[in-house]
């Protein structure tokens, strides 16, 4: 079942969408980083002719391509596949970070429900033992007070930080399923 949790907040995760979607942008500057400026081509249009050397001239085209020295355009190239390469390791790490968190989350929770429920046995199990003397069940009462409490609020804490983490995936992934 973890994994179903894990697979759910990775596809859900906004900060692994946004560095997916980084990783595209990137990888499609890398051809662009590779290739050559556009090349430039201009024409003029003389209002009269001009006489050159050449002879008469109504209009000229000129054409211009910009030509980077030696290696320029691969290491342009890489730089550029370095940075798609970094973008995938920050990747790598929020994903990481997000699995960390969902089965920190998900263990948490149930420790915690198995507490609950090995407490729960304890309580029935010494009910049976209580003298119906009433400054006995006073101190057995004090007693699962006591017991309980950090429980209840360990647990009251946990849901609510996976109802602020998680609850707004699960009421999305609800709707989508509607």
């Amino acid at each position: 079942p973890v994994e179903q949790y894990v697979a759910f907040a990775l596809a859900q995760h906004p900060e692994i969408q946004a560095a997916r979607d980084l990783i595209e942008v990137k990888a499609s500057r890398v051809p662009q980083a590779a290739s050559l400026k556009d090349p430039n081509l201009g024409t003029t249009v003389y209002p009269e002719e001009v006489q050159t050397a050449a002879g008469p001239q109504q209009y000229s085209l000129n054409a211009s391509q910009h030509i980077p020295w030696v290696g320029k355009l691969s290491q342009r190239a890489a730089i550029a596949e370095a940075d798609v390469e970094v973008a995938r390791a920050q990747l790598a790490a929020k994903e990481l970070e997000v699995i960390e968190q969902v089965k920190k989350a998900y263990f948490e929770l149930y420790f915690l429900q198995l507490a609950c429920r090995l407490l729960l046995n304890v309580i029935a199990g010494a009910s049976r033992y209580v003298v119906i003397v009433n400054r006995n069940v006073h101190r057995f009462g004090n007693c699962l007070e006591m017991l309980i409490k950090p429980f209840l609020t360990r647990l009251v804490v946990i849901r609510s930080n996976l109802e602020r983490s998680v609850g707004p995936f699960l009421r999305g992934a609800a709707r989508q399923s509607q």
